[in-house]
């Protein structure tokens, strides 16, 4: 037979239901072993068999719990949830909080990496500090040796490494991200800002060490990882894992570890889908690589979608163009190819070993210029000659006549804008800013014309007379 549950355990159990229940809707990602441990550890030290509305001790432990965490919730809220009245609530949690002698960040009841982002929020204050007091009231108090104090000073060095490197002082902004590590080997801000310039310094191990190592710590400080699991609000530490993933993302692609640069960036994808279509646009090229074309025609799908309201890389154009002509689809190849040509007026005839456009243009993007064409080329070069018929095809659009007179004509307003801007700086004098205008506008209008019937019919000649 099943055992009897006494009165007590009854009212256990159901505090225990109804914490998950209500956990979930206010904490949602975290699952709440670490409150129901409290809850029990508190229920151990009294008898609860004359409780009438479990409800109470449930909206106690939800705000005890919030709030050893620096949390949010109000009593009212909570209150309003569990229909309620918030003075029952408010003296459930002062008797639970002062029986097990509850305290901020308490380490009894959060995982070491959790504790430490909760400590970093409540600024340097005792460790004993109880819930029952305001931390607006201690702050600064801690003392030198405490891990409060070591993580305030941590961040402060964090921050000065992040404005030394805004100004352009590298060597002291690395000083100063190591100098937070040593008192807070955890702080992924500073891991981040030691990535990012080991990587701009080409030094790629180190930066993958130093962005794996801030990704680590994330993920082992956050029990459930998704979007829902960091704290409500907190922006920064989202975005400080998102800025780590992309690196990481980053130096795999650039090292030819596309399989592993996929997972990154499919995982940027996953928390952050309407805000990183750069990285997700990159999906199609490195499933094109894997040979994946399932995968690849699902992410330059959403390429294709995105043409229609926005800008895209011109690399991923020449990829996406590949894909739709290796699937059958010409006439769209042909169209997404015209505008990778003016999208870099470079790219094209660097990879088909053509002559370079000469003279300074004016280049609006930074993937413009030549060395985005000569990165890119390294980069994906592989890919766009797997197939030598791609080239024939691309330099036969490239020298079409239709093509060719809008490039020189593109290349002519390149040019005077580039010149009339220089003359505009130099001379403070911008009486002929409105005639530039114009002739930007011009330019962009060439870049954005369809692809005409006359090139469709000459290179599907082509094609025909060549097969």
């Amino acid at each position: 037979m099943p055992k009897t549950l006494s009165d007590h355990d009854r009212v256990v159990k159901a505090v225990i239901r109804k914490f998950k229940y209500f956990y979930e809707g206010f904490f949602a990602g975290e699952y709440p072993a670490a409150g129901i441990r409290l809850w029990q550890d508190f229920a151990a030290r009294l008898d609860l068999s004359s409780t009438r509305k479990p409800e109470i001790w449930t909206g106690a432990l939800l705000y005890l719990y919030d709030r050893l965490q620096v949390g949010w919730i109000s009593q009212q809220e909570i209150a309003a949830y569990l229909k309620v009245s918030p003075t029952a609530i408010r003296k459930k949690y002062r008797e639970m909080a002062e029986t097990l002698g509850v305290v901020w960040g308490d380490p009894r009841y959060l995982a070491e990496g959790r504790r430490r982002n909760i400590l970093r929020k409540m600024g340097a204050v005792p460790e004993d500090l109880s819930v029952l007091e305001s931390l607006r009231d201690h702050r600064g108090s801690a003392s030198e040796e405490s891990l409060p104090y070591r993580l305030d000073r941590a961040m402060q060095e964090a921050v000065k490494g992040l404005e030394a490197y805004t100004n352009e002082e590298i060597e002291d902004a690395k000083r100063h991200f190591l100098a937070a590590l040593r008192l807070d080997e955890h702080l992924t801000v500073a891991h981040n800002g030691l990535g990012r310039i080991a990587l701009e310094e080409n030094n790629l191990d180190e930066s993958e060490a130093y962005l794996r190592k801030s990704i680590e710590i994330t993920r082992e400080s956050i029990s459930s990882l998704s979007p829902a699991a960091f704290d409500v609000g907190d922006e920064l530490q989202l975005s400080i894992y998102l800025e780590a993933v992309q690196g990481l993302g980053t130096i795999y692609m650039e090292s030819g570890r596309f399989r592993e640069a996929a997972a990154e960036f499919e995982e940027i994808h996953r928390f952050d889908p309407d805000e990183n279509e750069g990285l997700t646009f990159l999906l199609g090229p490195i499933y094109h690589v894997l040979g994946d074309r399932d995968l690849a025609g699902h992410w330059y799908g959403e390429v294709d979608d995105y043409l229609e309201v926005g800008l895209v890389e011109p690399h991923v154009l020449l990829s996406f163009g590949q894909f739709e002509w290796e699937s059958g689809r010409l006439e769209r190849a042909l169209e997404v190819w015209r505008l990778c040509f003016f999208g870099n007026i470079y790219l094209a005839p660097m990879l088909l070993g053509l002559p370079l456009p000469e003279g300074p243009l004016w280049l609006t993007h930074p993937f413009e210029g030549p060395d985005y064409a000569e990165d890119n080329v390294q980069l994906w070069g592989d890919l766009w000659r797997r197939n030598p018929s791609m080239a024939h095809l691309l330099r036969r659009l490239w020298f079409d006549t239709d093509i060719a007179a809008d490039r020189e004509r593109w290349l002519q307003l390149g040019q005077t804008l580039y010149a009339d801007a220089e003359v505009m700086d130099r001379t403070g004098n911008v009486a002929g800013l409105k005639k530039w205008k114009r002739r930007y506008d011009a330019q962009q209008a060439i870049e954005m014309t369809p692809i005409s019937t006359g090139t469709l019919k000459r290179v599907r000649l082509g094609e025909i007379l060549k097969n």
